[in-house]
């Protein structure tokens, strides 16, 4: 019977997931919006200390912002890696600042985008899940796979020493994500380890006794 290979799997689940809370609510949020903004006016917000004013020309992207603020912590720590995505779209823009399009917050972005930086991710985490159902890897992927797992450990472990923020506070969706990536990378030493033990149990299998 035809399995569909976790390496496809895993990036049309998080594809769809991007999809389903992404795209779905928010296009027709965007048309909606679009239409208000024609006969929007400035409006002054208040936020804690701080106050400014949104234009009409901001009145789309504050109210998609504001959308977006609910779904930012933990859609970032599905596709944690994606930050991976975000260091080289930055490295020759905006470094040490993470480069994001003007209008729009970092948080939002980051909902819009890490879906795509992560799908390499997602695939490779894929192919350690087909390693377990026998699918031979090279050892130079076993051994990408072990230490993203043990960065991930070692991610997860470190932030629970020091108690993590507040998730109301931000900053607790690292320690989520760490842990996530690290479930999912850990099926690659797993795999080493049997493959390792098949291939040598092949090669006592090829040694022909001498007789005596």
């Amino acid at each position: 019977m035809f399995r569909l290979p976790f390496s496809v799997l895993l990036p049309l689940i998080a594809l769809s997931v991007w999809v389903a809370v992404v795209a779905v609510p928010l296009t027709p949020l965007y048309l909606q919006l679009r239409e208000e903004a024609k006969t929007a006016k400035d409006t002054t917000v208040n936020e804690g200390n701080f106050q400014y004013t949104v234009s009409r020309d901001q009145y789309v992207s504050y109210h998609l912002d504001e959308a977006m603020k609910s779904r930012a912590d933990w859609m970032t720590a599905i596709d944690l890696p994606g930050m991976v995505g975000e260091v080289i779209s930055s490295a020759f823009t905006t470094w040490p600042e993470s480069w994001h399009p003007q209008a729009i917050e970092l948080e939002t972005w980051r909902v819009y985008i890490f879906t795509f930086y992560c799908l390499p991710f997602w695939w490779f985490a894929g192919r350690g899940m087909d390693a377990l159902r026998g699918r031979r890897l090279h050892w130079i992927a076993l051994l990408a796979g072990t230490l993203l797992a043990a960065w991930c450990l070692v991610m997860l472990f470190g932030l629970a020493a020091v108690k993590p923020a507040d998730p109301n506070e931000g900053g607790a969706w690292i320690l989520w994500g760490s842990g996530l990536w690290a479930a999912l990378y850990l099926p690659m030493p797993v795999a080493w380890v049997r493959q390792w033990r098949r291939a040598r149990a092949e090669r006592s299998a090829d040694v022909i006794p001498l007789s005596s």
